[in-house]
């Protein structure tokens, strides 16, 4: 079955909207990614890391704006 990236069918309310990363994460990207590894290099992968999981943010945000908004609103009434 094909996820659909839905709160409420395949996510929870306690599921992380940006998954953290390690220094592991890192040196593991610079090691295998980088052929300099330097001050400049490290900056460029966690730039690249932190992009890529504001990519994936945004888009489970505009895939759950409608089921967001009315959880929040649950009980304001």
């Amino acid at each position: 079955m094909d996820r659909t990236w839905k709160l409420g069918v395949d996510l929870a309310g306690y599921d992380n909207l940006l998954d953290g990363f390690t220094f592991g994460t890192v040196i593991t990207a610079l090691h295998c990614g980088e052929k300099v590894i330097d001050e400049k290099a490290v900056r460029k992968v966690v730039k690249e890391i932190l992009d890529s999981q504001l990519q994936d943010l945004d888009f489970l945000i505009e895939n759950n704006m409608d089921k967001i908004i009315a959880q929040a609103k649950k009980g304001r009434d």
